[in-house]
């Protein structure tokens, strides 16, 4: 599913401009947390859990493709690899610092062990805040001007 997601965002990048792919895969993300939090327990997997997985490939691909546009676009050529490199070991952090946050959600909402899939959803209520934000951010304030240069310089 992830060499697909690749693929799809490599070629919607033609039609749209990368605040609109991060926006599309912070969505993404967030829908996929939203159908993680919302299936019952006795479920049966193809019924959301797959279509999780196809949702859950897409927002990290889009979201990774966009970030590295922008950073490509808003720096010299020579400097590209620096700026690359600099965007993925940010979304590493971001990744981390996300974890380490829903993990702080589940131990202080802890029904003490009794509700323990209420923990876990508390924890992915707060995955889909993050991304629905990081979606109206991405709309209101990212803004990349098209590249225009020509050459190494």
């Amino acid at each position: 599913l992830g060499a697909f997601a690749a693929i799809l965002s490599a070629l919607v990048i033609r039609h749209l401009t990368a605040q609109y792919i991060m926006a599309i895969g912070s969505l993404a993300s967030a829908a996929a947390l939203a159908l993680v939090c919302t299936i019952p327990e006795q479920q049966i997997y193809w019924a959301q859990l797959f279509p999780t997985l196809i949702l859950g490939a897409l927002g990290p691909d889009f979201l990774f493709t966009a970030s590295q546009i922008i950073a490509s676009n808003n720096v010299k050529r020579s400097q590209q690899g620096i700026a690359g490199s600099f965007v993925g070991t940010l979304l590493s952090y971001g990744l981390s610092i996300g974890l380490g946050f829903a993990g702080t959600v589940k131990v202080y909402t802890n029904s003490n062990g009794k509700i323990l899939v209420q923990d876990y959803r508390n924890a992915l209520y707060l995955g889909i805040g993050m991304a629905s934000c990081a979606a109206l951010m991405t709309l209101a304030f990212v803004r990349i001007p098209k590249d225009r240069r020509e050459g190494w310089v």
